[in-house]
């Protein structure tokens, strides 16, 4: 099931790879400061970098509640933190209503939580909460999952923030892609990539036993 998902994702960052060779390879790119373009196209790659990062998370994310959904799985057999999920415009519903309808509320989505019917997906939090990955979004996705066992070292979750932290600066006009750019050398690229990298495979390797283990029922 994640065999076309994952050929999808590696495509992604190998064009990622190959902008960074093109940009390694332009003239005076290896020049000590760099020229102002040089380093506004560096700053313009991480924003790339952090996009194939932040869509794939996304695909992953959607594979996996594909694969829930295509299973015909039972809201009662779910593991509950999936209820969070599965069930979120109930939980939304709760936030609005008075005091003359939180029990009722609460009734219909203790009800959907405990039926048996199988489970779809309507009005997911996950779009929401998926729109500025990193390593924290990522560990909140694996506890929405009930995903046990995936953790990222230290050093790799620093740079991860700090990837999107980057990217936002850029995005939002707090930094310009230069000033961003010029923190950068091309091996701190490279490492930034490989990290970045490593990380997305790891973790859809781990959602792919998740899903052909069975691990979100409860």
């Amino acid at each position: 099931m994640f065999d076309a998902l994952e050929a999808d994702i590696r495509e992604r960052f190998v064009d990622c790879q190959r902008m960074l060779l093109y940009l390694k390879g332009l003239p005076n790119a290896d020049l000590h400061p760099a020229p102002f373009e040089i380093r506004s196209l560096r700053g313009l790659w991480l924003v790339n970098l952090y996009g194939v990062t932040e869509k794939s998370v996304n695909m992953i994310a959607d594979e996996i509640v594909n694969c829930i959904t295509s299973d015909a799985v039972a809201s009662s057999s779910l593991k509950p933190s999936l209820h969070s999920i599965f069930h979120f415009p109930k939980i939304q519903a709760l936030k609005s209503c008075g005091d003359r309808t939180v029990i009722g509320k609460s009734l219909e989505l203790l009800r959907a939580s405990h039926s048996v019917e199988s489970v779809t997906l309507s009005g997911s939090p996950l779009p929401d909460k998926l729109q500025n990955v990193d390593a924290e979004t990522i560990f909140l996705l694996c506890d929405l999952l009930s995903l046990n066992g995936y953790q990222i070292e230290a050093g790799r979750r620093g740079r991860l923030n700090n990837l999107k932290e980057r990217r936002n600066a850029i995005a939002h006009g707090r930094e310009t892609p230069h000033s961003v750019g010029e923190r950068f050398n091309f091996q701190g690229l490279q490492d930034l990539f490989t990290i970045t990298n490593e990380e997305v495979f790891r973790f859809m390797t781990q959602c792919k036993i998740y899903c052909e283990e069975k691990a979100y029922l409860s």
